[in-house]
């Protein structure tokens, strides 16, 4: 039976069960075969689960090359044949930004450098708690501070410099 799939919002098929073992499946990727109604999610067609519950070559591979794999569950819960994965030693650790906002802080505008730094905070506090979500988040949010801050600093000096050869003064 050949199948088709949905993978980043494109339709791909048709697949063969041993083909798909190599793509990039997950338990919500929805999939169809001719006889089918409407698309459903992997999950729910028996034939196709061994290729997200961690039998198939894919979600093995799959599992540690992203980003750190969470599951919070009571210890001895894990169903049968579900895999834990830990964070790998590689996982991308989102930065504080500290640096960069406290070099802004002379140079930049002080309110976004403060702004920075107290994301730059929440990523230290999100990561000490074990959660990487979070401190992803508020990494992103600290980089964003620090562009907004240096592109309004760039559109500044072009007006500061005109001023000072104006000698303008308010007294």
């Amino acid at each position: 039976m050949k199948y088709w799939v949905i993978i980043d919002k494109e339709q791909k098929g048709p697949f063969t069960i041993d083909e798909m073992r190599s793509l990039p499946l997950e338990a919500q990727t929805p999939v169809w075969h001719k006889g089918m109604a409407d698309w459903a999610p992997l999950i729910s067609r028996p034939e196709l689960v061994e290729l997200i519950s961690g039998s198939g070559s894919a979600p093995a591979a799959n599992a540690t090359a992203g980003a750190p794999a969470t599951i919070v569950a009571p210890a001895g819960s894990i169903p049968p044949g579900y895999v834990v994965v830990a964070p790998s030693a590689e996982a991308r650790r989102p930065s504080s930004y500290f640096i960069l906002s406290i070099v802004l802080i002379f140079f930049g505008v002080l309110i976004f450098s403060l702004i920075s730094l107290f994301f730059g905070w929440r990523v230290r506090k999100a990561l000490n708690a074990g959660d990487w979500a979070r401190a992803h988040r508020a990494s992103e949010r600290a980089a964003l501070f620090n562009i907004i801050n240096i592109v309004v600093t760039l559109i500044m000096i072009p007006f500061g410099v005109v001023i000072e050869m104006i000698d303008f003064s308010l007294f």
